[in-house]
């Protein structure tokens, strides 16, 4: 990736070396060439130390997006644990709901059974009270027109009054003549 970079002296090595190899080249194409080479280290120092400062550039935007990227990783599983805990709920919500409206159900055809016993139970009042006060007018209807002999009064030591049959009425009153 990164050329090695040479120094004055290594330039300077190849430069005589180049000249002990190359025989037939003048010493002056040698200079020549080590001129070249120890010219171009400043540059290479100063591309150098460039792509150093890329490079801690680049390094440290790399770590800031690892941070970031480790920031959004823990948001994520939060977000991720928040979307399941929403959905447990979502789930608790809509057991409830089931069972709130099952109740609703059982309660709605409690109330029907209710009143249609409401109604049956309201009719049979009904029908006994017309039986009751037919009983009632009936007797009203006999304790105005009642017979002398149906209503007699006992001994003086008692107070009340005796309701007994025609017979007996009989009885009773001719006992009481005698006396």
């Amino acid at each position: 990736m990164l050329a090695r970079l040479i120094t004055a002296s290594e330039a300077g090595i190849m430069g005589i070396r180049a000249a002990s190899f190359c025989t037939k080249t003048s010493k002056l194409q040698v200079a020549l060439a080590g001129a070249i080479l120890c010219s171009l280290i400043p540059l290479q120092t100063h591309g150098q130390s460039r792509q150093k400062q890329e490079l801690q550039k680049l390094e440290v935007e790399r770590q800031t997006r690892e941070k970031r990227a480790q920031v959004l990783e823990k948001t994520a599983d939060q977000a991720a644990a928040e979307i399941i805990n929403l959905r447990n709920q979502l789930v608790n919500a809509a057991l409830v709901r089931d069972r709130m409206e099952k109740s609703v159900e059982r309660s709605e055809t409690r109330l029907k059974t209710l009143r249609r016993n409401e109604s049956m139970a309201n009719a049979r009042f009904m029908a006994r009270r017309q039986a009751l006060e037919d009983v009632i007018i009936a007797l009203i209807a006999v304790e105005r027109d009642r017979p002398p002999a149906l209503a007699i009064q006992g001994p003086r030591n008692r107070s009340r009054n005796w309701a007994i049959a025609p017979s007996a009425a009989r009885y009773s009153y001719e006992q009481s003549r005698l006396s």
